[in-house]
């Protein structure tokens, strides 16, 4: 028994010793296999930590940044420009990387309810390097918010100090830089530019006026009257027109003389009509009576005569209309089409785009802008460049000037203008197709025939 017992008790010992070890190869198992899945999930984890990275930089070399950037933000868009393909390949931007029409602001805040006591303005301009010095007047005409993108080879901080110097209030004023090396000398981005200082707004209202043409001293104060915000809050759609007007140049010789102008430039209505009376104002343009032909500016110099006077539009003369407008800024406002840089239809087709989408127009009494009187810019230049079928001719003592639609064997697209024209029948076919007709203003009975006017190839019309 005592035998049986010791080997009974060894038999014990002997289990229990396997069965320890069999628990610590279990033990040691289950710890083999945590760390396994352990090695397995962290390398799954870097794996796609580094196709993440891959994407990202694939996703940066390829796409275009935003366009709403300010600051050194600015300066980070240029340099990613400057380093992108077309860049790299010695191209320069044009026209033909926007031919998509676009129907909304898709970066604006969406077009909610305002109330009248909430509406505020910002003044948005765009403008090149050699017209930075007009700043110094709009910044002393509008004492409010003003959004401005500038085209120049210039920093951002040197942009900023002159704007400084110039005595704007830099602490109001929205600035973003464009580089003009990513454009050819005779393209000017207009509408890229007009975008980009959208894009910077934060007021519910803006009011756009380009950088040559100066606002009147009480312009702002006019926009903030109770009558006026009042009629602006009951819709989204409703936009005011600002008479524009121009001075006469005050220097015989072709050349610039802002010694002259400057001093006969108006800042009040009565030195506005002042102007007028001795004939060294007009209505904006003369050269191109559909522009702003259809702004009642016989009606602003006799009857409103009241401050925040208002008087509908009731129609257009041409759908070349395209004054200057103070209008919300959200997402339904139809943009500026960047398929035009140059001179030529760039504002006109967002008013078109405007009018069929159902905005009505209103003009403000009072208020005005004002166009100082600068020599042709290249663009404009650019633009008068005429084939000899088109060019006025004298017969039997009068100028005579044949349509281009009686010309025969023209190329056309060799001309600047006839390539914009190109450009903006594609966008009427587009505008019609896409955009549903909501129109409430519509052309006048005595309205001008556009389309002869167009300089574009009718033989597959």
């Amino acid at each position: 028994m005592r035998r049986s017992s010791k080997r009974q008790t060894w038999t014990y010992d002997a289990i229990g010793s396997n069965t320890t070890r069999r628990r610590r190869r279990r033990k040691n198992t289950t710890t083999q296999r945590q760390r396994t899945g352990l090695f397995l999930f962290v390398g799954f984890f870097v794996l796609a930590w580094l196709w993440f990275v891959v994407s990202l930089l694939s996703w940066v070399s390829n796409e275009k940044p935003p366009l709403n950037l300010e600051g050194e933000s600015g300066g980070l868009r240029r340099r990613w420009r400057e380093n992108n393909s077309a860049a790299d390949n010695g191209e320069l931007a044009s026209n033909q990387n926007h031919q998509q029409f676009q129907l909304y602001s898709e970066n604006a805040p969406a077009c909610d309810n305002v109330n009248a006591e909430d509406i505020d303005f910002t003044l948005v301009t765009q403008l090149s390097n050699d017209r930075l010095w007009m700043m110094k007047h709009h910044c002393d005409r509008w004492k409010s918010q003003i959004s401005l993108a500038i085209l120049t080879n210039r920093t951002y901080d040197n942009i900023e100090q002159e704007l400084v110097d110039l005595g704007c209030n830099t602490s109001a004023l929205s600035l973003q830089v464009l580089s003009s090396k990513l454009y050819p000398a005779d393209d000017y981005p207009v509408n890229v530019l007009r975008n980009m200082a959208l894009s910077r707004v934060n007021t519910s209202h803006v009011m756009y006026a380009d950088i040559d043409f100066w606002e009147s001293q009480d312009l702002n104060v006019m926009l903030h009257l109770p009558q006026v915000t009042n009629h602006l809050a009951k819709s989204h759609k409703h936009a005011l027109v600002v008479p524009a007007f121009q001075l006469n140049r005050q220097c015989r010789e072709w050349r610039e003389c802002p010694e002259d102008n400057i001093p006969k430039m108006p800042r009040t209505r009565s030195e506005m009509l002042s102007l007028i009376n001795k004939k060294q104002a007009w209505p904006f343009d003369p050269t191109n009576r559909g522009g702003h032909g259809s702004t009642l500016y016989s009606t602003w110099v006799t009857k409103q005569t009241t401050p925040g006077s208002l008087i509908p539009i009731p129609c257009v003369n041409s759908n070349r209309y395209e004054p200057y407008l103070a209008f919300r800024y959200c997402r339904d406002l139809p943009p500026f089409q960047e398929a035009f840089s140059g001179y030529g239809k760039n504002k006109m087709t967002m008013m078109m785009h405007i009018l069929r989408s159902g905005y009505r127009l209103h003009q403000l009494g009072i208020g005005f802008l004002v166009h100082y009187p600068h020599l042709d810019s290249k663009s404009r230049m650019e633009w008068n460049e005429a084939p000899e079928a088109v060019r006025p001719k004298m017969i039997d003592g009068h100028w005579h000037k044949d349509k281009p639609e009686a010309a025969q064997g023209v190329n056309w697209t060799a001309y600047k203008r006839g390539r914009v024209d190109a450009t903006f029948v594609e966008f009427r076919k587009w505008l019609a197709r896409e955009v549903p007709d909501e129109a409430v203003i519509h052309k006048c009975d005595n309205a001008e025939d556009d389309d002869a006017k167009l300089w574009y190839d009718r033989s597959n019309q």
